[in-house]
């Protein structure tokens, strides 16, 4: 029987040795796709970020110009404006801008910051208003014409 015992205990060793293999195999398949997840769902939330910070930094922007409209519409309609120039704020959706302006010899410069969250935008520019005739609307009427200057180099 010895050698009987001997076969059997040498197959159970062998079958033993099979079922560590299989469960060492296993595991490193399990933790290589566990790395995986973990390493898609990183990298998914930086993308998620990334684009709701691109959506915040063009809503910034369109702000921005929104005041800046607002301004050059307030300079060429409100001589309150073109004689004082106050700051121009506003709350538009989720954000908001904030118009300053600095003039020089009738040169008025705007500089607009639109900011949503902590995503700020800020653009510049320069205008002159003018005195023109509107023919379309009422004629030989004045009314203010607004002129977009070239950014300086």
């Amino acid at each position: 029987m010895s050698g009987y015992q001997d076969k059997q205990s040498l197959q159970y060793k062998a079958l033993n040795s099979e079922k560590a293999a299989v469960l060492i195999l296993t595991f490193i398949i399990m933790t290589t796709l566990s790395a995986m997840t973990v390493a898609f769902l990183y990298f998914t939330s930086i993308r998620l970020r990334s684009s709701i910070a691109g959506v915040e930094y063009s809503q910034a922007l369109w702000l921005a110009e929104a005041g800046l409209q607002r301004y050059m519409y307030l300079l060429k309609n409100d001589a309150d404006y073109r004689d004082n120039y106050p700051d121009l704020s506003d709350d538009l959706g989720k954000g908001s801008y904030l118009v300053r302006v600095d003039e020089n010899h009738k040169t008025y410069v705007l500089t607009s910051t639109g900011a949503v969250n902590v995503v700020n935008r800020t653009i510049t520019q320069s205008v002159v208003v003018t005195k023109g005739v509107n023919t379309t609307v009422t004629p030989n009427k004045d009314w203010n014409e607004i002129i977009l200057l070239a950014p300086e180099s």
